[in-house]
């Protein structure tokens, strides 16, 4: 069985996270799925230089203008490693994609729930919100509700036509992935949609990295 809308799997790994590789891939393999994981762009790896290319208005301190606060090297990370995604997508027009990151953690039964979810899915969506965080919910007539804001960045699914959108606002960008979604999401209206009951969680087994700078 296979997702019926997927064209790729993306994971978004710090390589420095190791336990979180087996019970992901373990959780791919028992779904008959493949992704392709992405571990460039290391907190560790980062420096002005790097960031410059990327982030127009960020500082000698990292400090992205216009920002309440200064990002922590663990969100720019993060940031580039799902911009890195966004490129790929753009560069190999894969036209919708599944985007995890390596603390997810698929449902029971999540390919057959997932291809049952998407089967009417309005084919000029945006984004679909396939996982939930912090008792993120809404309720509506269907699995698929369109809403205004995003979730958290674990699992989401995203169609090509959104991508160019993500990319070149990005240069300016001033937050971290998950805020950044909301920001493109009003900017553009975008067809964006919440997936109830959502089918990845994030694994209670882990501490989020993005705590740790």
């Amino acid at each position: 069985m296979k997702l019926d809308l997927v064209n790729k799997i993306y994971v978004c790994h710090y390589t420095k996270l190791i336990e979180r590789v087996e019970p992901l891939k373990t959780q791919l393999d028992k779904n008959k799925l493949e992704a392709e994981w992405i571990l460039s762009n290391n907190k560790e790896d980062l420096n002005i230089e790097v960031l410059k290319k990327e982030f127009v208005n960020i500082d000698k301190n990292f400090q992205l203008t216009g920002h309440y606060r200064k990002m922590k090297m663990s969100e720019l990370s993060l940031f580039l490693k799902h911009y890195e995604i966004w490129k790929d997508m753009s560069n190999n027009n894969i036209q919708n994609a599944l985007i995890l990151e390596d603390d997810a953690l698929l449902s029971d039964n999540f390919v057959s729930l997932f291809n049952e979810y998407t089967k009417n899915i309005d084919k000029d969506y945006d984004i679909v919100w396939v996982g939930s965080c912090c008792n993120l919910h809404t309720i509506g007539s269907s699995n698929l509700i369109k809403t205004n804001g995003s979730r958290c960045t674990h699992g989401y699914l995203l169609n090509l036509k959104t991508v160019n959108k993500l990319i070149e606002s990005s240069k300016y960008n001033n937050y971290p992935v998950d805020f950044y979604f909301n920001y493109i999401i009003n900017k553009f209206n975008l067809n964006n949609y919440w997936m109830e009951p959502d089918l990845i969680s994030q694994n209670p087994k882990f501490e989020t990295s993005i705590q740790n700078g």
